[in-house]
């Protein structure tokens, strides 16, 4: 599990209660790891035996791997963050850019044409950018983050933003998440 923390502060002014005098606290609001890319929804889960009630569904050893270790680099990061929130009246605002294979992103045949044939001029490719479980892997992700490392619900997140970007080798195929605060004001209006 790769991780790169990232922290931003925030000068926020404090009145020290004597007239005409305040003071300045940093308050760490945001954070920014980088992890593995999450398995697929396909491969979360595992089919056990079949009884009475037609079998139960666990987690498959893959996916309880990508959680401890997700939860292990949040909780490492948090470490570094002293003061970041966490609480049930914090909003949050939470990126991922997931960074998939070129070839995952688009079908490498969309710019051939079949040259004979009853198919001549018509593209090899049914469709350029082929099915992707990217929904599913933000949900994971946000998952994994917000219920098991950082202990705060993902009703939490009130603003998100979501990114497929494409790297060119599979060493570069990650996840790179940022969890910011966000201000009640803004989504409340009061």
């Amino acid at each position: 599990m790769r991780q790169i923390l990232v922290h931003q502060n925030r000068i926020t002014p404090e009145t020290s209660g004597v007239p005409g005098e305040s003071q300045h606290q940093t308050k760490k609001d945001s954070f920014t790891l980088t992890l593995d890319m999450p398995p697929t929804t396909n491969k979360l889960y595992i089919k056990r035996a079949k009884g009475s009630k037609g079998g139960t569904v666990a987690l498959s050893k893959e996916a309880a791997r990508y959680r401890i270790d997700t939860q292990k680099a949040v909780r490492d990061a948090l470490v570094r963050l002293i003061g970041f929130p966490v609480d049930e009246e914090t909003v949050y605002i939470m990126s991922l850019d997931l960074y998939f294979l070129e070839s995952e992103l688009e079908n490498p045949n969309w710019h051939e044409r079949f040259s004979r044939g009853n198919k001549e001029g018509q593209r090899k490719a049914k469709r350029r950018y082929p099915p992707l479980d990217y929904d599913n892997r933000v949900k994971w992700v946000q998952d994994c983050v917000f219920k098991v490392a950082l202990g705060a619900d993902d009703t939490q997140i009130f603003e998100g933003r979501q990114r497929k970007l494409a790297v060119q080798n599979e060493a570069e195929r990650r996840v790179v998440v940022t969890v910011q605060v966000g201000r009640r004001e803004d989504y409340f209006g009061r």
